[in-house]
């Protein structure tokens, strides 16, 4: 037996815990991305700056050598650029489970049994309690689709003179 109040407590409490982590494995994308840096190494009160994980690759451009090969330069790709980003969220949490209503001591009080499940429902095939998580990729935020349209830019600016 357990108090509504708790038993909602607890699931809530469970979704925030999950929704944290998820936040947090979310958060950590951008260290796949940028490296942290000091902004001033010898004041180190001046905060951390991101700079991102480049790398470099050889462009045709449309000159050509005398043999007629297309001649080549180096340009600086961000990593962030050249990949798909994937975020998750929970998207909705469910719970559906079984149970009887009983007031003690003035507050409502939850008592599971196993006789409403499957255990007792005579060729029912339903699960007594049940949790489902649904967690699906969502849209980039905003603020980080900015910042890779605007490292795309400088690529397409690198590539443009070409």
């Amino acid at each position: 037996m357990i108090s509504l109040k708790a038993f909602v407590a607890a699931i809530q409490e469970a979704i925030m815990q999950a929704h944290d982590s998820l936040s947090t494995s979310n958060i950590a994308v951008l260290d796949e991305f940028f490296t942290e840096e000091d902004i001033d190494p010898d004041d180190e009160s001046q905060g951390k700056k991101l700079t991102p994980k480049s790398v470099t690759v050889e462009y045709p451009t449309a000159a050509v050598d005398q043999d007629g090969n297309p001649q080549v330069t180096e340009i600086q790709v961000p990593l962030i650029t050249l990949v798909p980003l994937s975020i998750t969220q929970i998207e909705s949490a469910k719970i559906s489970a079984d149970f009887d209503l009983e007031v003690e001591n003035g507050e409502l009080q939850l008592v599971f049994s196993k006789r409403r499940g499957r255990w007792w429902s005579r060729g029912s095939d339903t699960k007594a309690n049940r949790l489902e998580l649904t967690i699906t990729p969502i849209d980039t935020s905003d603020g980080l689709q900015v910042l890779v349209e605007g490292y795309e830019a400088i690529l397409k600016r690198q590539t443009s003179n070409l």
